[in-house]
């Protein structure tokens, strides 16, 4: 694979510099670019294959980070961070109230219900819908 055919960890991180830290471990973002280069076709994307490289290890990235509990929690707590957390869509502070919407994401997958969990994801399957038309006739 050439230079010009690869997205590598250092091209994630100088785009994403909030990966750049500790909070996830390079092998976690290794896996993820592996997994992006199986995944997204640079004959599909494009011009656009580096930022849906960068997007889809970003996505799941967040993903991992949103499941990460203490190494020595007990089970109640590694549940709880692997569940899913639904979008936010309302809060309180007084009497502490949080409500979730689990719309968008209990749709099926056929609805990219599992990319509106991130930003990132949302901007993928977004993109992605453009990618996937094909040729394009504006009058």
């Amino acid at each position: 694979m050439s230079s010009v055919d690869s997205y590598t960890l250092e091209d994630l991180k100088a785009i994403y510099p909030q990966f750049a830290g500790d909070g996830i471990p390079d092998s976690v973002l290794e896996m993820y670019l592996d997994l992006a280069h199986e995944t997204i076709q640079k004959t599909r994307w494009r011009s656009y294959w580096k930022l849906a490289m960068g997007l889809f290890v970003a996505h799941f990235a967040t993903l991992w980070a949103m499941g990460v509990t203490n190494e020595a929690g007990n089970a109640a707590e590694l549940a709880s961070a692997g569940g899913n957390k639904g979008v936010m869509s309302s809060k309180s502070a007084g009497g502490v109230s949080v409500t979730r919407d689990f719309s968008l994401t209990s749709q099926g997958i056929s609805d990219w219900a599992g990319w509106n969990q991130t930003q990132y994801g949302t901007q993928l399957a977004t993109l992605a819908k453009l990618v996937g038309k094909g040729g394009m006739h504006i009058w």
